[in-house]
Parts: structure tokens; C-alpha cells; sequence
């Protein structure tokens, strides 16, 4: 009666549990790899004795393909439960709805936490009551659950992150994601269907960090992005689709961005204006955008000199790094990546704070290092680490 946590794990021919109530003490309950277990103990959160309560906080079910019913009293979830973790139950339809007791205060649940991986079946996703204090959301390979996202989110005053990742059938965002005054991060990833954001656009006041990754139909940015200045870290990668940057450019708080490999956006880098970015350190780009440019920075004034961590790659038509990086007096890091013509870097005016060159498949750049660095040592020694492919020579 003492016992706080249980799991089962690996038990291939466990198909159920005793007609017993589990410890009362119990507050974690893990349930894996049991690939014939249909159901949960039978009215397991029941418990004697008219005040008694459930105290499980954590519930874990993962790889049992076969899970389909959970067996709660009256089909409602435990008041006191935090977190929820569903992960491979192909067999499962929906979730629980919220134990309701005679207290109007406890009729909402406590759930902070829901985690929902590749479960094709689930269609119900719970009531406004189960999520009303949730704070972490993340659903992955699941097919059927874009109609229950409006409901999911509406009202969500705690939300504070959500990840949707794999999910073959989302089109959009719900008009809501505007309201959710708490939510701090969004990621998106491998979701082949996205094509837009809502016109409402994005929490302006706590949205810090926004990731889309590998969403190929997506074709454009929230336009009101510049209004969002809470923003911090801004990563747009693996866009194919992707042809313009937001109207209003980038709000100017950030301090991380990433854009790479959105091979139709062709917007050049000059028309970012990221010399207005005064506050960010780290800038990844690729340059399907500017297949003009040869020479990288076009002119002192292109890149803010907050810069920390530079990183470029695939400019395929980049034939040096000029004089400009001078002016990045506070670069610590810089990363070419994929720059086949890449013939010089300018030695004598790489910025004095450079502690560390990588180099990646640049092979006439690779050549040009080798035979400065026999012909201009001191220059390159006062570079702490210098990396070739991969491997430091310095």
C-alpha cells in the first residue's frame, strides 16, 4: 500500500491485469512493450472508502499496439493526473474525458502535460476540460486529429509549448494560436500538408521560439511576424515551397536565425534587412536566394555587428568573403558549408575575435588554406581552431 511507482515493460503475452484496485499510494504507472494488453485494470483508479482519491500523477502507455480501452470509472481520467504519455497505440480511438466531482472547481482537469506519438486510430481528443491546464502539447504521426485542433487550443490560457510532428493530414493552424497569451515555442516538423499560418497570426506578447522544419507545401511566413517581439529564435529549414519572407521582416529582437535549404525562396539577402536584427547573435543561411552573389558580405553594412556565429552554405556561386567580415568585431565562429567556387578568405581581416573556422566541402577553398597556411602561419595561428571536413588542423 506503500507503492509510488509501477512498471511493466517487455511482457509479450500479458493480456490483463487482476480484478484488483491498484495501491492508493501509486503515483506513476508505466505500461510498455506489451504488445496484447487491451486495457487497463478494470476500475483501477477505484478506491475505499467515500474520501479516498487517486493521487497517480504520471501515466505512461507506450508499443502496446493492441491498447483500446482505459477502464477509468465512468470512462473519466483521474483528477490529480499531470502528465499523459500515449506512444504507439495504433488500436486506441480517443481519449478520456475529466472525473467530475461534486466541488465545481474540480470539474477541470490538472493534465500539464500530453504527449500523443503515432496513434493513426485516435479521432477524439478530449474536451476544453481536459486541456484546460495543459502547458506542454505534442502530437506526432497522428492522422485523424486536425478537426479536434481548434477545440484543443481554444481558451488554452496555460499552453506554454506544442510540437506537431509528422502529421500528414494538417493543412493549417486554427485562427485561435493568436490567443494563446502563454504559449513560448512552436515547432513544426515533416508536416507535408501546411501550407499557410493563420491571418490572425502569432502570440505577439510570449512567442520566443518558432521552428518549421522539412514542411514542403508551406508557402509563405505570418505576415504580422515583425509584430511578434518577444521572438528570439527564428528557424525556417527544409521549405521547398517557401517563396517569400513576411511582410513586415523579422521582428527585431531576435537573437537566432536560421533559414536553410528553402530552395524557391529567391527574395535576396540584401532585402532582409538584417542590419536592423541590432540584437542577434547567430545567423545560418544557405544561398539558393542569391545565386548571384560572389562575394559575401556585398558591402560592410549587410550583416548586424552583433554577430556571434556565422554560418553560410551552398552559395554555389561564391567566389570569396570579402573585406565586410571586418566589421563583425565580435565573431567568435564561422561556418562554410558547401561553397563548391569558394576560392580565398581574407586573411588579414578576419575579425580578431574569430576563435574558431570550419570549413565544409569547399574544395578549392580547401586547397587556398593549405598553401596560406605555409605561406601566412602567423596570420591563421592567432585562429584558436581550424577545422577541414571535419578534421582540426589547428
Amino acid at each position: 500500500m506503500s507503492l509510488k511507482v509501477l512498471q511493466i515493460e517487455s511482457c509479450p503475452k500479458l493480456k490483463s491485469f487482476p480484478q484488483i484496485h491498484l495501491a492508493y499510494s501509486l503515483k506513476r504507472l508505466l505500461i510498455k512493450d506489451c504488445p496484447v494488453l487491451k486495457a487497463l485494470p478494470d476500475e483501477m483508479m477505484i478506491l475505499s472508502g467515500e474520501n479516498s482519491r487517486c493521487l497517480l500523477e504520471e501515466l505512461d502507455i507506450e508499443d502496446c499496439p493492441s491498447f483500446e480501452s482505459w477502464n477509468f470509472p465512468n470512462g473519466k481520467l483521474p483528477t490529480m493526473l499531470k502528465s499523459l504519455k500515449i506512444h504507439c497505440c495504433r488500436s486506441l480511438q480517443y481519449l478520456p474525458e475529466v472525473a467530475f466531482e461534486n466541488d465545481a472547481s474540480s470539474n477541470m482537469s490538472q493534465l500539464e502535460k500530453l504527449e500523443i506519438v503515432d496513434c493513426p486510430s485516435l479521432t477524439y481528443l478530449g474536451t476544453e476540460k481536459l486541456l484546460y491546464c495543459l502547458k506542454r502539447l505534442r502530437i506526432s504521426y497522428c492522422l485523424k486529429f486536425e478537426k479536434s485542433l481548434e477545440k484543443m487550443l481554444r481558451n488554452n490560457a496555460s499552453l506554454e509549448y506544442v510540437d506537431f510532428s509528422k502529421n500528414v493530414n494538417l493543412s493549417s493552424f486554427p485562427e485561435c494560436l493568436q490567443g494563446l497569451s502563454n504559449l513560448t515555442e512552436i515547432n513544426i516538423n515533416s508536416c507535408p500538408h501546411l501550407e499557410f499560418f493563420p491571418e490572425t497570426g502569432l502570440p505577439v506578447s510570449s512567442l520566443r521560439t518558432f521552428c518549421i522544419s522539412n514542411c514542403k507545401s508551406l508557402k509563405s511566413l505570418p505576415n504580422q511576424m515583425h509584430e511578434v517581439m518577444a521572438l528570439r529564435n527564428l528557424t525556417i529549414t527544409d521549405c521547398a515551397s517557401l517563396a517569400s519572407l513576411p511582410m513586415g521582416g523579422f521582428p527585431c529582437n531576435l537573437s537566432s536565425l536560421h533559414i536553410w535549404n528553402c530552395e524557391n525562396l529567391k527574395v535576396p539577402i540584401a532585402q532582409w534587412k538584417l542590419h536592423r536584427l541590432t540584437s542577434l547573435r547567430e545567423l545560418r543561411i544557405s544561398g539558393e536566394c542569391s545565386e548571384d552573389i560572389t562575394s559575401f558580405p556585398v558591402d560592410e553594412d549587410l550583416l548586424p555587428r552583433s554577430l556571434i556565429s556565422l554560418c553560410i552554405g551552398r552559395f554555389m556561386n561564391l567566389a570569396n568573403l570579402s573585406r565586410g567580415l571586418n566589421s563583425l568585431t565580435l565573431l567568435e565562429e564561422l561556418e562554410i558549408i558547401n561553397c563548391s567556387k569558394l576560392q580565398s578568405l581574407p586573411w588579414d581581416c578576419l575579425p580578431a575575435s574569430l576563435g574558431r573556422l570550419s570549413i565544409m566541402d569547399c574544395p578549392l577553398l580547401r586547397q587556398q588554406l593549405f598553401k596560406a597556411k605555409r605561406a601566412s602561419r602567423h596570420v591563421i595561428a592567432r585562429i584558436p581552431c581550424v577545422e577541414v571536413d571535419g578534421d582540426c588542423i589547428q
